[in-house]
């Protein structure tokens, strides 16, 4: 990813939305890797470019904020991730955007469930699956859900999610 950077930098330009997506890709991986530190400093850096140059409402700069709020609670910081989460949603749901506020409660959800706050997470996971742009599949397998398994709510929000994909098929 870092040879791609270097790449379009030199020939896209270091503010061209391709190059900002692939900085957002490192985002993830450096998260994934528990690199939260260094995740976090790129990842600040593509959000204020995004927002100067595609807009603070564009999908991408909300995609790479969501990634930032998954980096704070991976280092901990609940608090921040917190409110990153609800300046998505808000956001998102000024701009009409509902799949990015679906996709913000759905991973506010498994921040809850990370910090065993059981409730709030399924509560969130509601939000997320209301719409039914989650699929039941998807939701069932998600590890970072496995907490919530055990948890009558939680079969009830994937046979929600299970229904709102039907309905949305006919």
């Amino acid at each position: 990813e870092r040879e791609v950077i270097v790449a379009q930098t030199r020939i896209l330009g270091p503010e061209h939305p391709q190059t900002l997506r692939t900085e957002t890709y490192l985002t993830i991986s450096l998260t994934k890797e528990g690199r939260y530190a260094e995740a976090d400093k790129l990842d600040n850096q593509v959000i204020a470019t995004e927002r100067r140059v595609l807009g603070p409402s564009n999908m991408a700069t909300l995609q790479s904020m969501e990634f930032e709020a998954i980096c704070l609670s991976g280092e901990g910081r609940y608090t921040d991730a917190d409110q990153m989460f609800h300046e998505i949603i808000n956001i998102a749901g000024r701009t009409n955007q509902p799949a990015e506020v679906d996709e913000a409660w759905y991973n506010f959800a498994t921040v809850e469930a990370a910090r065993g706050n059981r409730d709030e997470a399924l509560a969130d996971l509601d939000r997320a699956v209301q719409n039914g742009l989650v699929s039941p599949g998807y939701l069932a397998a998600d590890p970072e859900l496995k907490s919530l398994h055990n948890d009558p709510r939680f079969n009830a929000a994937i046979a929600k999610a299970r229904a709102a994909t039907q309905a949305g098929a006919k």
